[in-house]
């Protein structure tokens, strides 16, 4: 159990409404999880053999994704203050884990939304 500290940027890109949320922080890296704090929210990222889950989570809200490549997954969305969980399903159409990068493009089913997330570690 390595923990190495890293240097992480890249974005949640909407590719539909091309709005962009910019990542530019440090983070650590332990075995198969990344934990980095970006515009105030922390996220964890774990890494399985075939599939990746994104945690969200600040004191307003908690997201959790789940991305399996081209299969249908659900993923939650807790609004803490009202307890109002809402489940969102999700397609993940693209998925590329490297040593320093990690590319997902999936998309929100119902609203047909299309997202890409992206850090590069160094």
């Amino acid at each position: 159990m390595k923990i190495i500290k890293i240097i992480l940027n890249g974005h949640i890109k909407s590719l539909t409404e091309n709005m962009v949320n910019k990542i530019d922080t440090k983070g650590i890296k332990k075995d198969n999880i990344i934990s980095y704090i970006s515009n105030n929210v922390s996220h964890k990222l774990i890494i399985d053999k075939d599939k990746i889950t994104l945690i969200r989570e600040n004191n307003e809200f908690k997201s959790i994704m789940e991305f399996i490549y081209n299969k249908p997954s659900n993923s939650i969305y807790l609004l803490k203050e009202n307890n109002i969980e809402i489940n969102i399903k999700l397609k993940t159409t693209s998925i590329k884990n490297t040593e320093n990068q990690i590319s997902i493009i999936y998309e929100i089913l119902d609203s047909k939304e299309k997202y890409e997330y992206k850090i590069e570690m160094r």
